[in-house]
């Protein structure tokens, strides 16, 4: 299966990219995509237990929900604003 991560903010600017394409195998569900965006992104580790994630532009509350071919899903961490 084929899905598109896309990263934000404090992401974008860990890794240095907006989005990547990521190739998995058999059935997947939000959190082994997660898993899986760790072990390519180590330098993750201290950002992603904080984000949210959405699954084709809908926030994920069940990491257990299955992910498909084509999805994308959406790594948000944590805003701060004035």
């Amino acid at each position: 299966m084929l899905i598109t991560v896309k990263y934000f903010a404090s992401l974008r600017e860990t890794l240095t990219i907006e989005r990547e394409l990521l190739e998995l195998s058999g059935e997947q569900s939000i959190r082994s995509v997660r898993s899986a965006i760790l072990a390519k992104h180590p330098q993750l580790s201290d950002i992603l237990d904080t984000c949210k994630t959405a699954r084709n532009r809908n926030i994920v509350s069940l990491p257990d929900e299955a992910v498909a071919d084509g999805d994308e899903i959406v790594l948000l961490p944590p805003m701060s604003g004035g």
